[in-house]
Protein backbone atom coordinates (compact mmCIF):
# COMPACT_ATOMS: atom_id res chain seq x y z
CA UNK A 1 0.00 0.00 0.00
CA UNK A 2 1.27 3.45 -0.83
CA UNK A 3 1.84 6.13 1.75
CA UNK A 4 2.46 9.78 0.93
CA UNK A 5 5.98 11.13 1.08
CA UNK A 6 6.99 13.81 3.58
CA UNK A 7 6.93 16.34 0.76
CA UNK A 8 3.41 15.32 -0.24
CA UNK A 9 2.23 15.67 3.36
CA UNK A 10 3.86 19.10 3.54
CA UNK A 11 2.04 20.14 0.36
CA UNK A 12 -1.20 18.73 1.77
CA UNK A 13 -0.81 20.86 4.92
CA UNK A 14 -0.11 23.88 2.76
CA UNK A 15 -3.17 23.18 0.57
CA UNK A 16 -5.30 22.81 3.70
CA UNK A 17 -4.02 26.18 4.95
CA UNK A 18 -4.73 27.87 1.60
CA UNK A 19 -8.21 26.32 1.38
CA UNK A 20 -9.10 27.48 4.90
CA UNK A 21 -7.72 30.93 4.24
CA UNK A 22 -9.56 31.09 0.93
CA UNK A 23 -12.82 29.96 2.49
CA UNK A 24 -12.63 32.71 5.11
CA UNK A 25 -11.29 35.33 2.70
CA UNK A 26 -13.75 34.69 -0.14
CA UNK A 27 -16.67 34.57 2.29
CA UNK A 28 -15.59 37.87 3.85
CA UNK A 29 -15.06 39.47 0.42
CA UNK A 30 -18.44 38.31 -0.82
CA UNK A 31 -20.15 39.57 2.34
CA UNK A 32 -18.36 42.92 2.11
CA UNK A 33 -19.29 43.37 -1.55
CA UNK A 34 -22.91 42.42 -0.84
CA UNK A 35 -23.08 44.93 2.02
CA UNK A 36 -21.52 47.65 -0.14
CA UNK A 37 -24.15 47.16 -2.84
CA UNK A 38 -27.01 47.36 -0.35
CA UNK A 39 -25.53 50.37 1.45
CA UNK A 40 -25.42 52.25 -1.87
CA UNK A 41 -29.17 51.82 -2.37
CA UNK A 42 -31.32 54.62 -0.95
CA UNK A 43 -33.30 53.43 2.04
CA UNK A 44 -30.78 50.77 3.12
CA UNK A 45 -31.74 49.53 6.57
CA UNK A 46 -29.63 47.59 9.05
CA UNK A 47 -31.83 44.55 8.36
CA UNK A 48 -31.16 44.70 4.61
CA UNK A 49 -27.44 45.09 5.26
CA UNK A 50 -27.44 42.10 7.63
CA UNK A 51 -29.31 39.96 5.12
CA UNK A 52 -26.83 40.91 2.38
CA UNK A 53 -23.89 39.98 4.61
CA UNK A 54 -25.48 36.72 5.68
CA UNK A 55 -25.95 35.08 2.26
CA UNK A 56 -22.23 34.27 1.65
CA UNK A 57 -21.86 33.00 5.20
CA UNK A 58 -24.84 30.68 4.73
CA UNK A 59 -23.32 29.54 1.43
CA UNK A 60 -20.01 28.71 3.12
CA UNK A 61 -21.66 26.87 6.01
CA UNK A 62 -24.04 24.88 3.77
CA UNK A 63 -21.21 23.96 1.38
CA UNK A 64 -19.15 22.71 4.30
CA UNK A 65 -22.10 20.90 5.88
CA UNK A 66 -23.05 19.18 2.63
CA UNK A 67 -19.54 17.92 1.99
CA UNK A 68 -19.22 16.73 5.60
CA UNK A 69 -22.55 14.90 5.31
CA UNK A 70 -21.22 13.16 2.22
CA UNK A 71 -17.96 12.35 3.98
CA UNK A 72 -19.68 11.08 7.12
CA UNK A 73 -20.94 7.83 5.55
CA UNK A 74 -24.12 8.11 7.63
CA UNK A 75 -25.94 5.29 5.85
CA UNK A 76 -23.14 2.93 6.88
CA UNK A 77 -24.04 3.74 10.50
CA UNK A 78 -27.66 2.73 10.01
CA UNK A 79 -29.22 6.09 9.15
CA UNK A 80 -31.99 5.36 6.63
CA UNK A 81 -31.04 6.57 3.17
CA UNK A 82 -34.29 8.54 2.93
CA UNK A 83 -33.29 10.66 5.92
CA UNK A 84 -29.79 11.06 4.59
CA UNK A 85 -30.88 12.18 1.13
CA UNK A 86 -33.65 14.43 2.50
CA UNK A 87 -31.09 16.18 4.68
CA UNK A 88 -28.57 16.45 1.85
CA UNK A 89 -31.20 17.89 -0.53
CA UNK A 90 -32.37 20.41 2.10
CA UNK A 91 -28.81 21.55 2.80
CA UNK A 92 -28.11 21.82 -0.94
CA UNK A 93 -31.31 23.84 -1.48
CA UNK A 94 -30.39 26.27 1.30
CA UNK A 95 -26.88 26.61 -0.13
CA UNK A 96 -28.26 27.16 -3.63
CA UNK A 97 -30.61 29.85 -2.34
CA UNK A 98 -27.76 31.61 -0.54
CA UNK A 99 -25.63 31.33 -3.68
CA UNK A 100 -28.39 32.88 -5.80
CA UNK A 101 -29.00 35.77 -3.40
CA UNK A 102 -25.31 36.57 -3.17
CA UNK A 103 -24.82 36.01 -6.90
CA UNK A 104 -27.55 38.49 -7.79
CA UNK A 105 -26.21 41.17 -5.45
CA UNK A 106 -22.62 40.73 -6.64
CA UNK A 107 -23.74 40.80 -10.27
CA UNK A 108 -25.38 44.18 -9.64
CA UNK A 109 -22.11 45.41 -8.14
CA UNK A 110 -20.15 44.41 -11.25
CA UNK A 111 -22.66 45.62 -13.88
CA UNK A 112 -21.49 49.26 -14.08
CA UNK A 113 -17.95 48.18 -15.00
CA UNK A 114 -18.52 44.87 -16.78
CA UNK A 115 -21.99 45.04 -18.36
CA UNK A 116 -22.98 41.66 -19.83
CA UNK A 117 -19.96 39.94 -18.29
CA UNK A 118 -20.95 41.00 -14.76
CA UNK A 119 -22.05 37.44 -13.93
CA UNK A 120 -18.40 36.30 -14.00
CA UNK A 121 -17.59 38.23 -10.80
CA UNK A 122 -20.13 36.50 -8.54
CA UNK A 123 -19.58 33.16 -10.22
CA UNK A 124 -15.86 33.42 -9.49
CA UNK A 125 -16.17 34.71 -5.94
CA UNK A 126 -19.03 32.54 -4.69
CA UNK A 127 -17.85 29.39 -6.46
CA UNK A 128 -14.44 29.92 -4.85
CA UNK A 129 -16.19 29.46 -1.48
CA UNK A 130 -17.56 26.10 -2.65
CA UNK A 131 -14.24 25.01 -4.19
CA UNK A 132 -12.29 25.81 -1.02
CA UNK A 133 -14.79 23.79 1.01
CA UNK A 134 -14.56 20.81 -1.33
CA UNK A 135 -10.74 21.00 -1.26
CA UNK A 136 -10.81 20.79 2.55
CA UNK A 137 -13.00 17.70 2.38
CA UNK A 138 -10.83 16.03 -0.28
CA UNK A 139 -7.75 16.61 1.87
CA UNK A 140 -9.57 15.27 4.95
CA UNK A 141 -10.59 12.15 3.00
CA UNK A 142 -6.98 11.62 1.94
CA UNK A 143 -5.91 11.90 5.60
CA UNK A 144 -8.56 9.38 6.64
CA UNK A 145 -7.51 7.01 3.86
CA UNK A 146 -3.89 7.23 4.95
CA UNK A 147 -4.84 6.57 8.58
CA UNK A 148 -6.83 3.47 7.56
CA UNK A 149 -3.91 2.29 5.43
CA UNK A 150 -1.44 2.71 8.30
CA UNK A 151 -3.81 0.97 10.72
CA UNK A 152 -4.44 -1.92 8.32
CA UNK A 153 -0.71 -2.31 7.67
CA UNK A 154 0.05 -2.32 11.40
CA UNK A 155 -2.60 -5.00 12.04
CA UNK A 156 -1.53 -7.27 9.19
CA UNK A 157 0.95 -9.85 10.47
CA UNK A 158 4.18 -9.66 8.57
CA UNK A 159 5.01 -12.74 6.56
CA UNK A 160 8.08 -14.34 7.96
CA UNK A 161 10.56 -15.15 5.28
CA UNK A 162 12.15 -18.52 5.75
CA UNK A 163 15.88 -18.54 5.08
CA UNK A 164 17.05 -21.09 2.55
CA UNK A 165 18.81 -23.10 5.27
CA UNK A 166 15.48 -23.65 7.05
CA UNK A 167 13.58 -24.69 3.95
CA UNK A 168 11.93 -28.13 4.26
CA UNK A 169 13.58 -30.97 2.42
CA UNK A 170 12.16 -34.21 1.02
CA UNK A 171 14.76 -36.45 2.66
CA UNK A 172 15.62 -36.86 6.36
Amino acid sequence: MNTPTREALRHRRSARHWARSGLVGFTAASSAANVTVIMAVPGATPMRVAIAALAPVVLAVMSHLLTKLMQGELTVSGIPSGWYWSTAVAVAAIGAGAFWLSFDTLRRAAEPDHGGSAWVFPATLDLAIVVCTVALVVIARADEHDQRTVTATAQTPALREVPVTEAPTDHP
